[in-house]
């Protein structure tokens, strides 16, 4: 059904603007039920262990919450998480959570990758609940303690831009508001040293263009070789609509393919973005 629908609205991308398909932010027509079923792919769901050899020989654990992925890399006490799901998400995530062996006691620090909803959706639940220790970029400040998404960002494409339409009228991009303390660390750019002193080897690099505030893990592989926990900088999603690991939604895609070169720079195999599948560095490749 996917494939039969991802090629109607792919037909239909072009033809946004018009009226006969547009009309007050709501699609009509043949392309509603498609497009809401595709915007449905990326609204809240199950919370399921994904295994991936890579790193299940580093040790570290990957969630998918919704289709978020959340990423557990071991770190002083515990693990350090990469991100939530979004705001209703968080009894799935708990059950998922013992899927895969890990109290929620274990959480000692959230590195949140950027401040959109789907990452940061029950953000606060959970360092309620665990205490955590919260890693962001001071960019992600103003609007966490919102608790709304940025509006300053726009769809990719035309085709992203039709499921958006639909994905937008029943989804409001809000979540509980998440308040820094002074334990918590706030990161201004590219850091060296704050993982290395809770135990985790790896860098934060500052990865602009999807938001303002995006960061990424970079740590070596047990082979040695660099991978990237990339947020959404770079995605494996629609790419039916030629999203090419584009983000689906970007500020600046210039400062996308900045990012992605600084990737390369770093020597960067493998990327795990939070939306999708792993990919080789070498498919990320500017449009």
């Amino acid at each position: 059904m996917y494939k039969k629908d991802e090629k109607l609205v792919k037909s239909l991308a072009g033809k946004i603007g018009r009226r006969e398909f547009v009309k007050k932010g709501a699609l009509i027509g043949a392309s509603s039920a498609a497009a809401l079923r595709i915007a449905g792919r990326i609204a809240p769901g199950e919370a399921l262990a994904v295994e991936t050899p890579e790193l299940d020989r580093m040790n570290v654990k990957c969630l998918k919450v919704g289709f978020t992925n959340c990423f557990f890399i071991p770190c002083d006490g515990g693990y350090m998480q990469i991100d939530v799901g979004y705001p209703n998400d968080y009894k799935k995530y708990l059950k998922g959570l013992g899927s895969l062996g890990i109290d929620i006691s274990e959480i000692k620090y959230l590195l949140l990758t950027h401040h959109h909803d789907d990452h940061v959706g029950f953000a606060a639940e959970l360092v309620k609940n665990c205490g955590a220790k919260i890693i962001v970029h001071e960019r992600a400040l103003e609007p966490l303690a919102r608790g709304a998404s940025e509006e300053d960002i726009r769809p990719v494409n035309g085709c992203v831009t039709l499921i958006f339409l639909i994905f937008s009228s029943f989804h409001k991009f809000v979540f509980p508001p998440v308040i820094t303390t002074p334990k918590d660390f706030i990161v201004k750019g590219d850091d060296g040293e704050l993982l290395r002193k809770i135990g985790v080897d790896a860098d934060i690099l500052y990865t602009p263009g999807h938001t303002d505030d995006s960061i990424s893990v970079v740590m070596k592989n047990d082979g040695g070789d660099e991978i990237a926990f990339a947020g959404d900088v770079a995605m494996d999603l629609f790419n039916f609509c030629c999203c090419k690991h584009r983000p689906i939604f970007v500020k600046d895609i210039e400062e996308v393919y900045r990012s992605w070169d600084r990737f390369r720079e770093r020597g960067v195999r493998t990327i795990y973005p939070a939306h999708g599948d792993p990919f080789s560095m070498e498919e990320l490749v500017r449009v």
